[in-house]
């Protein structure tokens, strides 16, 4: 096809507005690459449920926080303030501080932590959540497990491949597998 003076023109500058406006419709808005690695958080988190002991303490607390982030990335996409996805993924971290490093499923406690991290470094910033990260005290799974990049993966790519390259290599952990 060819293109004409006027044609070109037209594309051109809907090119240069497109890329004028891009910046700022991703930070006010809730973009679908986060809300991907949103969805891998939830996906790690409950498969932590289903390799966690029973009764263990903190079950009901990370369930709970696991509801209260699905909740606020729903009400987030339908425009609500990101601060209720930070707080949210906040009380996930605060509740994975009671999971002792001795547990087997520890290892999959420190990538989960890491990728809220990652999560948290990819929304949107404004003044109110200006550097936002994972906040937990005496939380000792924070730092401990860096998502391996790679060029050629989206970040959810790569979180979900560090996830389960940790749970393929623990055999009781093999039930936390992501498909």
């Amino acid at each position: 096809m060819e293109l004409t003076r006027r044609a070109f023109g037209k594309q051109t500058a809907v090119l240069v507005a497109a890329g004028a406006l891009g910046p700022s419709l991703v930070l006010d808005g809730c973009s679908s690459t986060v809300i991907n690695e949103i969805n891998i958080v939830l996906k790690e988190a409950a498969a932590v449920l289903a390799v966690a002991e029973p009764g263990a303490s903190w079950l009901e607390p990370l369930q709970n926080a696991i509801g209260a982030l699905m909740t606020a990335e729903q009400e987030w996409q339908s425009g609500s303030t990101v601060q209720l996805v930070i707080d949210a993924l906040n009380t996930i971290v605060a509740v994975t501080a009671a999971i002792p490093l001795t547990e087997t499923y520890s290892p999959l406690i420190d990538v989960l932590v890491a990728g809220i991290e990652m999560v948290l470094a990819a929304l949107p910033q404004s003044a109110n959540n200006a550097g936002a990260k994972a906040t937990a005290a005496g939380n000792k799974h924070i730092g401990r497990t860096v998502i391996q990049r790679h060029w050629y993966h989206s970040e959810a790519t790569d979180f979900k491949d560090t996830w389960n390259g940790v749970a393929k290599s623990i055999p009781a952990l093999n039930g936390a597998v992501l498909k």
